[in-house]
């Protein structure tokens, strides 16, 4: 009988580092958190990865969709959630600010 070998599901960094090569593609000069229970460094294996954008300004819907199409390609069953901070309420983009991890920085990864 022969077995179908399956592509190994990606790591936690793995998944993160694939997730900001995708949005720095579009945004080289953005900043990339990641806030939530990862940021906290108390997810569970199940947990999603959760990631706000700041490209300076607004980004479009339309590239929003793409990027997400991108990153739903990943090899992984983890729910990845993308925010753009400049469409969100200014003080949870405050906190996203303050306790989220900036893991890119214009150009420069950071985490």
């Amino acid at each position: 009988m022969n077995r179908i070998a399956h592509p190994k599901p990606l790591s936690a960094d793995e998944i993160l580092a694939d997730t900001t090569n995708i949005i720095a593609r579009y945004f080289p000069d953005a900043r990339i958190f990641l806030f939530g229970s990862r940021a906290k460094g108390d997810a569970r294996e199940t947990s999603d990865f959760d990631i706000a954008v700041d490209a300076g300004s607004k980004i479009s819907l339309g590239v929003i969709a793409r990027i997400k199409n991108e990153i739903d390609e990943l090899r992984t069953l983890k729910s990845i959630d993308i925010i753009d901070l400049n469409r969100v309420n200014p003080k949870f983009k405050t906190i996203i600010r303050k306790s989220g991890v900036n893991i890119y920085d214009r150009g420069n990864r950071t985490a």
